[in-house]
């Protein structure tokens, strides 16, 4: 990691994914048409490195099986994990990927499955699953526009708004908090805001085993306002 900024505006999936790229498609066999293909060129835009985000915090990746024939297809499914009341995420993967099954899978929570090889085996090399999960390593070269919307993505996803009182005045301080089981994406979360020129505390709880991030959201707006005048 690297506190500057950089102007990186695309990606190849193909730099990460070990698969074919036939006429600017990307897909494990292009030969068979249940194998879908996805655009080997991504453009790196806001929408893009909130998905990101929500993988980071949110999502994981699984095999898939043929029931008929008892076979195990590769890395396929892309889970994500929501609270049943979180529609506007639910809506903005959907509407990302143009597809995707949403199903109830506990009383309050709903996962959002999408298919694709090619997009599965990017997000399990880039950012990983579990307590290995990581900063993808291009967000590094990235402006601070598209940095700003990785970290909206993953605190959305892992994060929450609180308020307490501080101070002899009894002053309310409204902060961000931000948890991850990952001590790379907690660590990495940190450097990327500081970045964006917002320093947070973090630490970590044995109890809980994870990781713990807060900063006041008066330094996030003025931040934001000033690194776009």
């Amino acid at each position: 990691p690297k506190m500057q900024f950089g102007d990186l505006r695309y990606i190849q999936l193909s730099d990460y994914v070990d698969m074919p790229v036939h006429n600017g498609m990307i897909c494990s066999n292009h030969n068979n048409l249940i194998y879908a293909s996805v655009p080997n060129r991504i453009k790196l835009t806001s929408q893009f490195m909130r998905i990101l985000g929500l993988f980071a915090a949110e999502g994981s990746v699984s095999k898939t099986k043929d029931s008929k024939r008892n076979k195990h297809y590769g890395y396929s499914r892309i889970t994500f994990a929501f609270h049943k009341k979180e529609v506007n995420l639910i809506n903005e993967i959907t509407e990302f990927f143009g597809k995707g099954s949403v199903r109830s899978n506990s009383e309050n929570g709903v996962s959002v499955n999408i298919y694709s090889a090619p997009w599965a085996y990017f997000f399990k090399k880039l950012i990983g699953t579990g307590r290995a999960k990581k900063i993808p390593s291009f967000v590094w070269d990235c402006s601070f526009s598209l940095q700003n919307a990785f970290i909206s993505g993953i605190t959305d996803g892992d994060g929450w708004i609180g308020t307490k009182i501080q101070g002899n005045g009894n002053k309310p301080y409204t902060y961000r908090h931000y948890t991850s089981v990952s001590p790379s994406l907690a660590y990495g979360v940190s450097q990327l805001l500081s970045n964006c020129g917002i320093y947070p505390s973090i630490t970590y709880s044995p109890s809980r085993d994870n990781y713990d991030l807060h900063w006041g959201i008066d330094q996030s707006n003025k931040n934001n306002h000033q690194s776009h005048r």
